[in-house]
């Protein structure tokens, strides 16, 4: 991407950052939405095909303000325009960095994603993730989609609660 590109793609982000911390609601109904994204993605795991993971995530309503990052340089530029602390950032690299490189290396998806929400005070926080779709790769079996995917969620040293809820599932 060109210097020009680059910096019309940064300005988009800012943009949609503000937008997303414009509307950003309870944690409440954050909760609620990606409770509802766990039980699709571990139906998935558990036998439901592509077609089927892809048209239940699509009747989805009340999508949280996430801010959708394409690429590890458009994370490092969203979380260095919102100050979030070099500490902070290298945790997350690395626990984000894994679920990506995995879901990529087993032929998904992946994107980074920014949630914002604001607390019962008024103050807003952010929750960092990993979209995976396994949706979008039609030279992959739906077995190959399974592995992949668990794979790509086992990928961190450490799982997150997300994580292992994703992983509640027998095959």
């Amino acid at each position: 991407m060109d210097i020009k590109n680059k910096e019309t793609r940064f300005k988009q982000i800012e943009k949609e950052i503000c937008n997303a911390i414009e509307k950003a609601t309870s944690l409440t109904e954050i909760n609620e939405y990606e409770q509802q994204e766990v039980s699709i993605i571990r139906d998935f795991l558990n036998g439901i095909d592509a077609i089927e993971y892809k048209t239940r995530l699509n009747c989805l309503c009340s999508e949280p303000q996430r801010v959708i990052l394409l690429t590890v340089e458009e994370l490092e530029y969203a979380l260095d325009y919102l100050n979030v602390s070099v500490e902070e950032q290298q945790n997350l690299f690395e626990h984000e960095f894994a679920h990506f490189n995995e879901a990529k290396a087993n032929g998904l998806l992946a994107r980074f994603c920014l949630t914002f929400y604001k607390t019962k005070d008024g103050r807003l926080k952010m929750i960092p993730g990993t979209q995976m779709s396994v949706a979008t790769s039609n030279a992959l079996s739906e077995e190959e989609r399974r592995i992949g995917l668990k794979s790509a969620i086992t990928a961190p040293r450490v799982l997150s609660e997300t994580d292992k809820q994703f992983l509640q599932f027998q095959l």
